[in-house]
Formats: C-alpha cells, structure tokens, sequence
C-alpha cells in the first residue's frame, strides 16, 4: 500500500513539475494523489502502534526509539539532501555561471530535518521539497512516544475527531475554490494534517482485534478506491468531500488489509512496492526539478508531448533507481547503524551494571 501511495505521490509530482517547465501550466490530474501523504501518516501511525506501543508501554526507553527511527531515515534523507543540494548547484551554474554559496546552509538544514520557514524562508527544505512529511513524522514520533501510548481508547477517539476538524480546515484552506493554486505545504498545514492521520493509524491498530476477517475482495476494492481517489482532480468538487472520501476509505482499507497474510506470487510484488517506497519518495522532487530544468533550458523540450515524453522515461527509470537504492544502499547501511547503536547500548548497559 505504501508502495503504491509514493508510485501516485511521484507520478502526481512529475506531471506537476514537467507541465510548469514544459507547458507553462498547472494540472489537476491525479490531483488527489498529494494526500497520499496524509495515506502515510496514517500507515505510519498502524505500523509503529504494531511495533513498539506494548514496548514502550513496557519501558522501553524514549532515546532508544528515537535513535531507531533516526536510523530508519537519516541514511536516505542525507543522500536526498546531497542529491538537492547537487541539483541546485548545477541550475546555478547553468543559469548564472557560478555556485550558489546560500545552499550550503539549506545542505546543513536538511542533513539534520530543519525546517528552513522556522528561521523565515518561504520554503520548508529548499533542496528537497517532499522532506516536509518526514519533518512531521519526527514530531509525530515524539507525540506518540510521550502522548499518545498513555491514552485510552476512548481518549485517543476524542483526540482523532478533534484532529478531523483540523483536517477538514486543511482541506478548506488548500482545496477550497478560491484556496491558491499550489501545493507547497505550510507549518500549520502539515500539523493539522500529521494530528490526524497518525493517531487514527494508531486508533485503528487498536480497534483490529474487535472486527473479523473480511472476504479479500472487500480489501482488493478499497485498494481499486483508494486508486480512484488518487486520481479525482482537485477542486472540481466542494472541498469537504475530498477530506471525508479520504477518511471513509484510508482507514477501512487499513484495518481490512491487516486482517489479511498475502502469499504466493503476490508476496514479491507487495515486497517490491515496500522497497521501493522511501527511496521513491525521498529522491524523486530534485530529480524531477533537475530533468524538468533542463529539458526546458537546455533541450528546450515544450508542448504536451514533452511532458508525456518526460514521464514515460522518468518514471520507470526512477522506480528501477529506487529499488537498487534500497537494496544496495539504504538497507545496509541501516543494518550498520543499527549494530553499532546496539553495541554502544550493550557497552552502556555493561558499564552500569560493574559501577
């Protein structure tokens, strides 16, 4: 599912950008697949209540988890944010001749998740714009390590439905009609959509024990229906809707999808699109800026026909990067970084116990 939601997240970005540089406008297809982000925050919530709500519960201690999600992202996010920073680089060069000296601090800003609007620039992560999400799941993580484990469920529905009404604010704010023609995403956006989306992830991890098994083809339409929704343009319908299919059709596929064990030749498939997704999602936006800079600046690529060109090299070659990215790259150098936390937290423990 993850898989999935960052193929339409990329797919949407590079009809979004390739337009801009080759057509001169925006488009609204697959406009919807922007909340797939919001799809992420959610399965983010499932996966960590699945993962470590009983250990923390437990005791297990609050820097421990957090270093292990530091692990978990930090090798692609720096790779993304080189990647960026790279890409800026060559655009200055192509276009003024020399170096922008002013990246070099948006470098140091995006290695360690700082947000560039806290110290007043218009953008999140200038080097990379899809780091917006990741910076809300490290608050995310904090709120559920601290908060959220200590609710009730009863609480924790309280905190989701008030977390709605943020969500529908957002959706007026950014889907309405007269809401700006853009999609770059804002503080308060982000917080408003990331209170959401991951407590009702981990409401629903809660709540699978108390429904039964469903037939498969009720989760196989969720899937068709969660696609269908990805591609709705935006604002062609009153902006409440967008928010309330969302809500109706991202939990119910969750929740029905856990209850079921996929086997056999699909295994290989769901376990490509679960590679694929992070590296997918963190690398695509300065890719995209690059090849979209040049093809009009360089190649002087225009018309519809360069942006279908664009994509139908762009796409597949990007998911093929992204799979040998998380084979060869992210997965063993979360594999080191793990060992060596663990031997530091062992070294920690051993000298304790002989103090």
């Amino acid at each position: 599912m993850r898989g999935i939601a960052a193929i339409f997240v990329f797919m949407y970005h590079c009809l979004i950008r390739f337009n801009a540089w080759c057509y001169g406008n925006q488009t609204d297809l697959i406009g919807m697949s922007m909340m797939a982000v919001d799809f992420f925050f959610m399965l983010s919530g499932f996966v960590l209540a699945y993962s470590y709500e009983r250990k923390l519960q437990d005791g297990f201690e609050f820097k421990k988890f957090i270093s292990l999600r530091i692990i978990r992202l930090s090798p692609m996010v720096v790779l993304s944010a080189v990647i960026g920073f790279m890409v800026i680089q060559s655009m200055a060069l192509r276009v003024t001749g020399a170096f922008d000296n002013n990246s070099i601090n948006d470098l140091m800003l995006t290695i360690f998740m700082v947000p560039k609007a806290l110290f007043g620039g218009q953008d999140m992560f200038p080097l990379n714009g899809a780091l917006w999400s990741l910076f809300f799941e490290y608050i995310a993580y904090i709120g559920f390590a601290l908060v959220i484990i200590k609710l009730s469920d009863k609480r924790l529905f309280i905190l989701c439905t008030f977390g709605f009404l943020g969500f529908m604010f957002w959706a007026y704010q950014s889907l309405g009609i007269n809401s700006p023609k853009t999609d770059e995403p804002t503080m308060l956006g982000g917080l408003l959509r990331v209170s959401f989306c991951f407590p009702l992830g981990v409401f629903i991890f809660r709540m699978r024990n108390r429904i039964p098994r469903t037939n498969i083809a009720i989760t196989i339409a969720l899937i068709l229906s969660l696609i269908l929704f990805f591609c709705l343009p935006r604002r062609a319908l009153p902006f409440w809707i967008y928010p309330l299919l969302f809500t109706l059709i991202s939990p119910s596929l969750i929740l029905f999808a856990s209850k079921h064990k996929i086997k056999g030749k699909w295994l290989k498939t769901s376990n490509f699109l679960a590679d694929i997704s992070f590296p997918l999602y963190v690398i695509h936006s300065p890719i995209i800026a690059l090849i979209g800079f040049f093809a009009n600046n360089t190649f002087h690529l225009q018309g519809n026909n360069a942006v279908i060109t664009l994509c139908l090299v762009t796409i597949p070659s990007m998911i093929i990067i992204s799979y040998l990215l998380a084979i060869y790259y992210d997965a063993p150098i979360r594999v080191k970084l793990k060992q060596a936390m663990e031997r530091r937290w062992i070294y920690k423990i051993t000298n304790t116990k002989s103090a």
